[in-house]
């Protein structure tokens, strides 16, 4: 009798597969449904004088729902629900950044829109923390609480667990979340904690400046010198903040570097190529006519020249008044017709922001020369790129 072929084999072998696979997805499916009905059914005390039919009823219950939701904070099953304090303090200070406007503007606004703004930085700075693994474990931990709920007959406290949970697994998206009262239960605890390791912070701060008064901020210890030990081993005594501290200059590079490959993106899209071409040659002209060693020989001096007069002459040579007010009204645009969760509508929110603060000229405003220094740099970076992919062809 002949044997079957190899293909004939992966071809029942991967008939099989589909087979199982649809039948997981039936399983699924219907588990989901089944789970669905049920949270409808727990939840149905909270839902009564609502029409759950009508589109605003709706919308104003789950808004409801998702406030008092900071109630359940305190149950057991959330006990381990937290947020990294340093990720917390940089999601904090990122949000706040690229959505508030400078305090001197924000205290001339109404109340009620002064309020709104300052909400809306803190949604947008928990969205920054929900992951899709967090999201998992905190559908897990309702599931536990209203099994528990449900045993101990507490049909108030489950019909807003069921409620909440139901709103949580029928919207995935970060923002959505973020509206939830227990998550920002969970932010203020790690702003809590972050805070108490900052003022930790500045006490181990007086045991450098003992040693080296002029000293103002952790970054400028030198490393290994007296006030840097003293420094450590003062932030020592304080359990975890010497974590804390590392872990926040980690982030902290991630979001610096993330920084400038967003303006290097806006940018692109706000510069004309030969604009930045003629940008870069202008500045390596005017540095080699120094005596600048671009070869690497005098990075350092080479950095220093290009973040003082030589930039700036630079850019005043080529970017007149008018094509300033041009990139600023382009800028404009793009917050106004981008979606405002995009990271890129968010950055230039803060570019425009910086660029109204300063009393400057812009050709000497640091956000704009950043902004000029980042897309050049990665025009330089793609031209070797380019170039050493057309030698290895």
């Amino acid at each position: 009798m002949k044997k079957p072929s190899k293909s004939i084999k992966k071809q029942a072998h991967r008939e099989q597969d589909r087979r199982r696979r649809k039948e997981a997805e039936r399983k699924h499916r219907q588990a989901a449904e089944q789970a669905e009905v049920q949270l409808w059914k727990e939840l149905e005390p909270l839902a009564q004088g609502y029409n759950m039919d009508d589109d605003d009823e709706f919308i104003e219950f789950a808004s409801h729902v998702m406030h008092d939701s900071a109630r359940l904070f305190k149950e057991p099953e959330f006990r381990d629900l937290a947020f990294d304090p340093a990720e917390a303090m940089l999601a904090e200070l990122g949000s706040f950044n690229a959505t508030v406007p400078a305090p001197e503007k924000l205290d001339q606004l109404p109340d009620e829109e002064h309020q709104a703004i300052l909400e809306d930085a803190q949604v947008r700075a928990v969205s920054r923390l929900v992951t899709p693994r967090f999201q998992r474990d905190l559908l897990n931990q309702f599931k536990a609480c209203r099994q528990r709920l449900k045993r101990e007959r507490k049909t108030n406290q489950l019909a807003l667990a069921s409620a909440t949970e139901m709103l949580l697994r029928n919207d995935s998206r970060p923002i959505i979340w973020a509206t939830c009262g227990i998550l920002h239960e969970a932010l203020s605890a790690a702003l809590e904690t972050a805070f108490e390791f900052q003022t930790a912070e500045e006490e181990a701060l007086k045991a450098a400046q003992a040693i080296q008064p002029d000293i103002t901020q952790v970054p400028d210890l030198e490393k290994d010198s007296p006030a840097y030990r003293a420094f450590w081993r003062a932030a020592g005594k304080t359990p975890g903040l010497t974590e804390y501290l590392e872990h926040f200059e980690e982030l902290g590079v991630t979001v610096f570097e993330m920084q400038h490959d967003l303006n290097a993106q806006l940018g692109m899209e706000l510069f004309e190529p030969e604009e930045i071409e003629d940008l870069v040659h202008t500045l390596t002209e005017n540095m080699k006519a120094q005596g600048v060693d671009l070869d690497g020989k005098s990075h350092e001096r080479s950095k220093t020249l290009v973040s003082e007069s030589t930039f700036s002459d630079v850019i005043k040579a080529k970017l007149p008044p008018e094509r300033f007010q041009e990139i600023v009204d382009d800028l404009d645009s793009i917050i106004e017709e981008g979606d405002e969760l995009d990271e890129i509508v968010q950055r230039a929110r803060v570019l425009r922001d910086d660029f109204g603060e300063s009393d400057l000229p812009y050709w000497e405003n640091h956000a704009f020369q950043q902004l000029c220094l980042d897309v050049m740099v990665a025009d330089v970076l793609d031209s070797a790129e380019e170039g050493q992919d057309d030698e290895d062809a």
